[in-house]
């Protein structure tokens, strides 16, 4: 868990989730079965076995509360209201109406984005993506190697959305007024729009 942990954050920059700590789960499982053998020994030595037949019952039905818990409050989220890209959040955010408005492909601006797996999705429009800073531990840019040189297009806007917070390896509008001169066009629930070009 302490090797997950630190190298999450030291080689891939990434917050750690059930999907990086999939590796210790069987050795967990392994840990809880041979815990839960030793008691059984424990109480059978000193119980009944009728007394330990009931306790292993109450331990696996203790065990299987979070498992059911979980799985059926995901299915029942997932029914109401989707998931992933296809839930109501995105589907009725106001970032992607603004953009199926055709007000900013109308301002002929190039868009980059932090969201461009979610635009291209919901729009079906390329865009590009926002300079990142990293990948992995590999540092690509540094925001002073991107002045005079970033956007390249003379018309270039910022689609900016704040529900995608784990992208953390792209630089953010705010970092990026240092290098550029940003204009806030519109700001919207879930995002905001700006107008980029170099300083």
């Amino acid at each position: 868990i302490g090797f997950l942990l630190i190298s999450s954050e030291t080689a891939f920059f990434q917050l750690i989730d059930n999907r990086f700590l999939s590796p210790v789960f069987i050795p967990m499982l392994l840990l809880v079965l041979l815990f839960f053998e030793k008691g059984l020994r424990y109480f059978r030595a000193s119980s009944s076995p009728s007394g330990v037949i009931i306790l292993f019952w109450i331990s696996i039905g203790v065990m299987l509360i979070y498992p059911f818990h979980y799985t059926f409050s995901t299915i029942y989220e997932h029914r109401s209201n989707g998931t992933f890209y296809t839930s109501k959040s995105w589907q009725q955010s106001e970032t992607i109406q603004f953009l199926l408005s055709d007000r900013v492909i109308d301002s002929g601006c190039i868009i980059y984005s932090n969201g461009v797996d979610v635009i291209y999705l919901l729009t079906n429009m390329d865009v590009k993506q926002i300079p990142a800073s990293s990948r992995s531990a590999k540092v690509i840019a540094d925001l002073s190697s991107l002045e005079n040189s970033w956007p390249q297009e003379d018309k270039a806007c910022i689609v900016w959305f704040n529900q995608i917070p784990w992208r953390t390896y792209l630089y953010t509008p705010a970092e990026l007024t240092s290098i550029t001169t940003l204009e806030d066009v519109i700001q919207l629930d879930d995002g905001a729009i700006y107008i980029v070009s170099k300083k």
